[in-house]
């Protein structure tokens, strides 16, 4: 109706395409993996992001595209469940909370034996890789060879992976 307020009428449009774009993800099924070339020559663990799970309800269907990456040893992330620290303006307001969270985060890493972290969502992966950075782990670039850890999109290890490592 016309008396509802500008950020209502935005929430339930958001909401709206939230649920399409999941409802969308939820049919996908494996049939679309199965073309994946190359591969990705390494361990790597994911990373559920706040917005993607909690948010949209998607967990599933990452973690689908990635166990079919040729080559790839998909390893358990710790607590993988855990907010990475990043949470939009959470990261500027509460910045010492989200400095310990993202240090877990890369802790769990570690235990985990994993190159790289996938993850779905650039908030994540910029906060973790900048903390990664700070503490001087961060690998120079996506391919296996390069040393170091990073937090990578799903489609950069999907395109990696496609693309024949280029």
């Amino acid at each position: 109706s016309m008396m509802q307020s500008v950020p209502s009428r935005i929430a339930l449009a958001t909401s709206g395409a939230s649920a399409r774009v999941g409802k969308r993800l939820d049919t996908m099924d494996s049939s679309i993996c199965v073309a994946v070339i190359t591969g990705f020559p390494a361990k790597l663990a994911y990373h559920p992001s706040c917005h993607l799970q909690r948010g949209l309800g998607i967990d599933r269907q990452p973690r689908l595209l990635l166990a079919h990456v040729a080559q790839a040893e998909i390893v358990p992330l710790p607590h993988e469940y855990e907010c990475c620290g990043f949470g939009g303006v959470f990261s500027a307001e509460h910045a010492a909370l989200s400095s310990e969270m993202v240090g877990r985060k890369i802790a769990f890493l570690g235990e985990s034996q994993a190159l790289r972290l996938v993850a779905c969502d650039a908030g994540c992966i910029t906060n973790i890789n900048g903390a990664l950075h700070r503490r001087r782990l961060l690998a120079d670039g996506l391919s296996p060879d390069s040393p170091g850890l990073r937090a990578v999109h799903l489609a950069e290890i999907l395109n990696f992976s496609f693309s024949g490592g280029r």
